[in-house]
């Protein structure tokens, strides 16, 4: 057996293991709140998805559309990642062929170091919009590759323009990934009027689809504190170094964090150095790419500014492909046996993080644990009132109707944002009154969590001073549950005359 198939052999047996890994992620881990809101919109039918997913989400349609025809095959959570699982994969593929078009050697070892970084493992097991966006950038990229390559044939500019209607209909931000391309290609290849608009009217044509809903969507995601300039340049700077190195997952300790990071900055820095300065590479290549990912950078930057909308580092799934694409090329040296150990390295690396960083089955909650808790702990079948409606439906995903959930009303009067106290909550009283009978128990599920606006938080306070004024208080706190951040919190009340 010569080298060449020694080499696919042992590739397709690291892709299978990540493949698996990954799918066991899937089916292991529990959902998260974003998660459980895709499952909500996908839950009731196209229609029902279309319009929540431009009121609701404030997002293009395209992948809740394609999740809710994947559930009517099952329903699942696993099921439902598996979508995830497969235009992930998918775009790794996809990867792979972009490098090899450009030539980069160990090029299989790059394609499994794709699969494994933190960031995209995420992304793989989420069920939100983010491996779609990824498969999609990835096939953008080959394409425009192929432009760059064969000089503006006319077939891969409607290609392009296929890919970029799906990327739009995906999400708004593919637009800065398009704009950056025309401008690349207005410099180093001319692509004329015509192709021009070609590439750039998916934005015009999903932008005057989504045109009644902009304007809620764009104020449903403002923020009144916004980044200054330098804080968000230093975010997004932060976000990128993220995506390569994946710094963010390593323990927040000096002695670990810095060293590491002067190891990978000093190995990038001399394979940078064999490659442009030893070997004088000159690549027409590297420089269309680095335009690009600068420009894309800006582009992102300049959204965040001018519309005031909260920074989170996963919107930039869309250029992911390419961050990985700029640093795969500029450490693509000719100098074989360094590149090959660094890369070795560079998966194991990763593959710890991963290990340590998913030795726990919950993103937030251990939702599926406190199911099975409070079915142990509940022989009275008593109702379960639980505050926060996104809370509610991510216990409700792993309920089998075993359990009488009970969704805690959530408006709360206010004046000025100054809670009226616990005359503000007739409502929540009257609903807990009217699922009981004189002398029953009831249990309360709530998040202690810090971390939400002001007003969840406050009406949280309103919430357990009305239930202790007005009911006894038998057990406080019974679990804490798993979270990385905050805990669960249940409390179990008797409904008559208070027993304190």
């Amino acid at each position: 057996m010569d080298k060449k198939k020694i080499e696919n052999y042992w590739f397709y047996i690291f892709f299978g293991i990540f493949i698996l890994f990954l799918a066991y992620l899937c089916y292991t881990l529990n959902i998260w709140e974003d998660e459980t809101y895709s499952l909500n919109t996908s839950s009731k039918g196209l229609k029902y998805a279309l319009i929540q997913s431009f009121r609701f989400e404030g997002q293009p349609p395209l992948y809740f559309l394609i999740l809710t025809l994947w559930r009517m095959i099952s329903p699942t959570i696993f099921f439902s990642r598996l979508l995830s699982l497969i235009f992930f994969i998918s775009g790794a593929l996809v990867f792979r062929k972009l490098l090899m078009r450009h030539k980069i050697l160990h090029a299989k070892l790059f394609t499994l170091l794709f699969l494994i970084m933190p960031y995209g493992m995420y992304f793989a097991t989420e069920i939100r919009t983010y491996a779609l966006l990824i498969f999609l950038s990835s096939l953008n990229l080959y394409y425009f590759s192929s432009i760059i390559h064969e000089k503006g044939n006319q077939r891969q500019y409607w290609v392009l323009f296929l890919i970029n209607i799906m990327g739009m209909l995906s999400q708004y931000l593919f637009a800065v990934l398009i704009i950056s391309q025309v401008l690349v290609l207005m410099k180093f290849r001319k692509p004329g009027i015509k192709n021009i608009l070609i590439l750039i009217s998916p934005i015009i044509i999903v932008f005057l689809i989504s045109f009644p809903f902009l304007f809620n969507q764009i104020t449903s995601h403002q923020v009144e504190n916004k980044d200054v300039f330098k804080d968000l340049l230093v975010k997004i700077g932060r976000t990128v170094q993220n995506m390569v190195f994946s710094f963010h997952k390593v323990p927040d300790k000096e002695m670990i964090k810095t060293p590491l990071k002067l190891v990978f900055l000093i190995f990038t820095g001399i394979l940078v150095y064999l490659q442009f300065f030893k070997e004088k590479k000159d690549s027409e290549a590297i420089r269309i790419f680095l335009y690009l990912t600068t420009i894309s950078l800006i582009g992102f930057y300049l959204f965040f500014i001018l519309f005031q909308i909260r920074y989170f580092d996963k919107y930039l799934a869309v250029i992911y492909p390419l961050v990985l694409l700029m640093y795969f090329l500029s450490i693509n040296t000719s100098w074989k046996g360094i590149l090959k150990v660094f890369l070795i390295v560079f998966i194991l690396y990763n593959a710890t993080i991963n290990i340590f960083n998913y030795s726990g089955n919950a993103k937030t909650y251990d939702y599926r644990g406190l199911v099975k808790f409070l079915n142990e702990l509940n022989q009275e079948k008593a109702p379960v009132f639980v505050y926060r409606r996104a809370l509610a439906l991510s216990l409700s995903m792993y309920n089998s109707d075993s359990l009488q959930l009970v969704q805690v009303p959530y408006p709360i009067d206010y004046k000025q944002y100054q809670p009226i106290g616990i005359e503000g909550s007739e409502e929540l009283l009257a609903l807990v009154h009217e699922k009981l009978d004189e002398g029953e128990v009831f249990y309360v599920v709530s998040d202690d969590s810090v971390n939400y606006e002001y007003g969840v938080d406050l009406k949280r306070t309103i919430f357990n001073e009305a239930l202790s004024s007005k009911f006894g208080l038998l057990v406080d706190t019974l679990y804490y549950g798993t979270a990385k951040d905050s805990y669960l919190n249940v409390k179990k009340y008797h409904s008559g005359k208070s027993i304190q």
